[in-house]
């Protein structure tokens, strides 16, 4: 075992502890009692801040199994742990080589995609927040014109780093922090709760080397903030100094960065000597945009966006080309067909002479009597003109009825014959429909006497059995006993209610009074009886319960007494026994008797209440009744009786009258006889008659009538129908027929009107049609129909020739006129495309050549070696080898892993890893390192390695560090590592 103490200037900063005896514990309990006798010993010698930089390595020759690895690596008592190999113990205790690249920034990629962009004239076009279609019309606009010119090799001049800052003064600036002066050290700790202003001092030195802020570069906002440096010179930063070609020298001596338009220093600095904490951040939690959050660390945020924007402005320019294109194409097209069309508009042939000649000819022989040198100005009116008549002609041809051939003579004789034939025809149908008519009146009303015969020999059973005196009756008797009834209404039918009514001469209101006045004395008794029978019932169960008491209490004193047959009271002497049965004699025997006497006034004083009550419902009845009847309420009790005596059998006698009716009308129901169909029958019989009710002499009358009438009807009938069928033949035969119907015959009728009808419309239509073209009267309608057909012909080829020859004159006019402006048109398209399509091969040159992810993979390569130390320093467990490329690294074993598959922990410390690398390049920009909240994914162990790098750096003098954090344990844990450099560190805790 080796004890090592690492200092410098004096001052003790780390303790090593190196075993080589190759045996490393094997459980957690060795391994705390291998803790406790090797460091627990001299774990407090020193300052206290020593206590966190204690390290222990087991160096082994082979190797031992993860989990045993795993199990001393992860142990965090007393000091941080490592089983290493020798080489790798070699290169743990050898102080990191700081300054591991060339020290020669190479241009970056973001000057690279501005000159070329700005000498075409496209950096308007991507360096601003317009939409893709406004970027599209500055591309329009600007690309062509004169650019600026693309810089030649630029000697970048040779400048010393600044010197460190030693303090720093906010004159003016913003409300956070509160604190104005800060001394700072090589490593300056900021720490306070959020919205202190730790973020805002570390952007108040940003502005004092950059002029802005890579947070919001367009801010106009005043500001004041003078410095001072380590080698005694001061410099004031303000709003507008430096001066926008300050920044650019900075920007080109610092980073070897050219501005062209704009100052880019801040974008610089924020790469180098900014850690961004959204990009490191993004990285650690990214889940598939890796590609993105790396390329912000590796070649700086605004390059990143600067790709993004130039890949959206591509894809819309293409698409912009390919539209345009795509109506570049259609217009060409367009040209090509017009260029067709102009060509075969002037070839059309002149043939409209030859055929107007021909035309003239054929009408002079069909008999036209116009002149030919019309001719031209009437074709179309002609072509109307004979096109009209063809229909006509074929129409008068299927005219068969007017015999063969069809002339329009043979039209003309037709139409005069058939008209007066027709009118003769007409007069002897309307005479047979009028004997008709005669005919279905008769038969309707046959069919009248018919029904009120069947309707008289039906209602001649209801008149002889006196069906309607008999239901009259029923119906009086029952609205009698209904009568009877209602004045009856309440009355119990029962003797014992008439027998309450007393049979003497006692007014009815006495009556009814005296028995109220009994109805509630009762009510008052059975109150009072069943008051009394409870009030006993309470007093006897207490008795018994008294009674209960003393018997035991009786008990008690004799179960103590000397003598048991003596009385505890009157100390009288029973025989043996006697003295417990006089004890428990019943003594509830009186009692019993008293409750059964009450008991029997209760149910007594309850009788008298029911009989009471009947009494009084009876009177009460009664009172109704004589109200009902019209008596006086002061007639005497034997009366009003008397009078409900008569009623009840007056009652009965109805009901037995009642019963009789019914079984007479019930037998005459059964025979089928209604009092409705009798209603029906006398209603539709005698409904112009005002007669009560018809008997068997007005039926028997009334029935010989109406057979006589039938008689009368039947004769008329038959001769009408005579008549009929000898004018139905003589009127087939103007027909032409042979007995036909009289629906036949009208069906013959209309054909022949409508053929006379339409040979008329032909005719007329023919003689509008002959005033310049005169037709035969005797010349066949055939040969009429051909010769127009032969003139129809002739006029169509002539109207064609005429048409072509007019439709080439327009189309050569119009195809001449179309073509210009399309050629105007092209003139204006081509210069547009060509300009878009220039801009592409340009915008092609930066995608093929200057790629966001070739200048990844460069900035990658110069930087590697520097990752790579840096990651396996600061990465605990120490798993992985090497970075392969941008997105892979290569574990010890060999396996390869991609970002996606790594821990957030790991992607962070990778992020650490490449900011920290890109730092170390620089030689002359500022010296300093601006870390702000950087290890929010980071775990304990990567945090103590990582804050041991940085510790490494400070001690190299090359680098001013300062690290902001909200989190007070790790401001503490950072402490710890740095106060060992004494006035060189600085602490400042920022207060709300």
């Amino acid at each position: 075992m080796v004890r090592c103490i690492r200092s410098t200037q004096g001052r003790d900063f780390a303790v090593y502890y190196i075993d080589i005896s190759e045996t490393i514990p094997g459980s957690v309990d060795e391994l705390n009692a291998y803790q406790d006798r090797i460091v627990a010993s001299r774990y407090f010698d020193g300052s206290k801040s020593l206590q966190w930089s204690q390290y222990l390595y087991f160096v082994i020759s082979e190797e031992v199994a993860p989990e045993l690895r795993t199990l001393v690596e992860r142990d965090r008592k007393y000091a941080r742990k490592f089983v290493v190999n020798e080489q790798e113990l070699t290169s743990a205790l050898t102080p990191p080589r700081f300054q591991v690249a060339e020290g020669v920034i190479d241009t970056s990629v973001m000057s690279t995609w501005t000159e070329i962009l700005a000498e075409s004239n496209l950096d308007r076009a991507i360096f601003n927040n317009e939409s893709l279609p406004n970027r599209i019309k500055l591309i329009e606009a600007d690309f062509g014109h004169k650019g600026l010119s693309k810089p030649s090799a630029v000697k970048i001049p040779r400048a010393e780093a600044p010197p460190f800052i030693k303090n720093l003064t906010l004159k003016e600036y913003r409300s956070w922090p509160r604190q104005r002066f800060f001394d700072l050290g090589s490593v300056t700790l900021l720490t306070g709760p959020n919205g202190t202003g730790k973020t805002s001092l570390l952007e108040a030195i940003e502005l004092l080397y950059c002029g802005v802020n890579n947070r919001d570069p367009k801010s106009k906002t005043r500001y004041s903030i003078n410095a001072s440096f380590q080698d005694g010179t001061e410099e004031l930063a303000k709003l507008g100094q430096p001066t926008a070609s300050r920044l650019r020298e900075r920007n080109l001596a610092w980073y070897s960065q050219t501005d062209i338009r704009t100052n880019t220093l801040y974008q610089s600095f924020s790469r180098y000597n900014f850690l961004d904490t959204d990009a490191a951040v993004g990285l650690a939690d990214s889940k598939k945009d890796f590609e993105e959050d790396l390329s912000k660390l590796l070649v700086g945020p605004e390059a990143s966006k600067t790709w993004r924007e130039i890949e959206r402005t591509v894809g819309q320019l293409d698409k912009e080309l390919k539209e345009l294109t795509s109506v570049e194409q259609q217009i060409e097209l367009e040209l090509h067909a017009v260029e067709r069309q102009l060509s075969a508009a002037t070839s059309v042939p002149k043939e409209s002479d030859a055929l107007l000649k021909s035309l003239a000819t054929t009408l002079a022989e069909a008999g036209w009597k116009e002149p030919s040198e019309t001719l031209p100005e009437n074709v179309s009116e002609l072509i109307s003109s004979f096109g009209t008549r063809s229909p006509i002609v074929e129409e008068a041809l299927r005219c068969e009825w007017t015999g063969t051939p069809v002339t329009i003579e043979k039209l003309r004789k037709y139409v005069s014959e058939s008209g007066n034939l027709i009118v003769e025809i007409e007069a002897m149908f309307t005479g047979i429909q009028q004997l008709l008519r005669k005919v279905k009146e008769n038969q309707r009303a046959v069919q009248h006497l018919d029904r009120r015969v069947t309707s008289i020999r039906e209602l001649s059973p209801y008149v002889q059995l006196e069906f309607v005196q008999k239901h009259e009756s029923l119906l009086a008797i029952e609205q009698k006993l209904r009568e009877v009834q209602q004045t009856l209404s309440g009355q119990t039918k029962g003797p014992s209610s008439l027998d309450i009514i007393p049979e003497f001469a006692l007014p009815l209101f006495q009556f009814h009074d005296e028995n109220l006045e009994k109805f509630k004395k009762s009510d008052a008794e059975i109150i009072q009886f069943r008051e009394q029978l409870a009030n006993f019932i309470k007093l006897r169960d207490q008795a018994q319960a008294l009674s209960q008491q003393l018997r035991d209490i009786a008990k008690q004193i004799l179960a103590q007494a000397e003598v048991k047959d003596a009385c505890p009271l009157c100390h009288a002497e029973y025989p043996d026994g006697k003295l417990n049965d006089r004890i428990y004699q019943d003594v509830n025997a009186q009692l019993e008797t008293q409750s059964l006497k009450l008991r029997d006034n209760v149910r007594e004083a309850e009788d008298n209440y029911a009989k009471s009550k009947d009494t009084v419902a009876v009177s009460e009845w009664l009172l109704g009744f004589v109200d009902r009847i019209g008596m006086n309420r002061n007639d005497e009790l034997i009366l009003i009786k008397k009078a409900l005596n008569e009623l009840i059998e007056q009652e009965e006698n109805l009901q037995l009258q009642l019963k009789i009716t019914q079984t007479d009308f019930q037998f005459l129901q059964q025979k089928g006889l209604t009092i409705e169909r009798y209603d029906s029958l006398t209603s539709s019989l005698f409904v112009d008659e005002t007669l009560e009710r018809p008997t068997p002499a007005l039926l028997n009358s009334l029935l010989t009538e109406l057979v006589e009438s039938q008689k009368e009807l039947s004769a008329s009938l038959t001769t009408t129908q005579k008549q009929i069928s000898a004018k139905l033949d003589e009127l087939s035969k103007l027909l032409g027929e042979e007995s036909l119907s009289l629906d036949e015959c009208q069906s013959s009728i209309t054909k022949q009107k409508g053929q006379i009808a339409q040979t008329q419309a032909i005719l007329k239509r023919l003689d509008e049609k002959n005033t310049h073209f005169i037709f035969q009267e005797d010349q066949p309608l055939p040969e009429l129909l051909t010769t127009i057909q032969l003139i129809r012909k002739v006029l169509s080829d002539v109207q064609i020739a005429m048409t072509n020859e007019q439709q080439a004159v327009v189309v050569v006019f119009e195809s001449a006129k179309r073509k210009e402006e399309i050629l105007d048109q092209l003139s204006g398209w081509k210069p547009r495309i060509k300009r878009l399509r220039d801009a592409q091969a340009v915008f092609q040159e930066i995608l093929e050549k200057n790629s966001l992810e070739s200048a990844m993979e460069a900035a990658l390569q110069k930087n590697k070696e520097a990752i790579d130390e840096i990651f396996r320093r600061i990465h605990s467990p120490a798993e992985f080898s090497h970075l392969k490329n941008m997105t892979t690294l290569v574990r010890k074993t060999g396996e390869e892993a991609k970002l996606q598959q790594i821990s957030t922990g790991q992607r962070a410390a990778l992020a650490l890893s490449l900011f920290l690398a890109q730092n170390a390049q620089l030689r002359s920009a500022p010296p300093l390192m601006l870390i702000d909240d950087p290890i929010a994914h980071v775990d304990d162990l990567n945090c103590l390695s990582f804050l041991d790098y940085l510790r490494e750096v400070a001690l190299t003098g090359e680098r001013q560090i300062v690290f902001a954090t909200a989190n007070d344990k790790l401001a503490s844990l950072f402490e710890r590592k740095f106060d060992f450099l004494g006035r060189e560190f600085m602490r400042h805790d920022l207060q709300r």
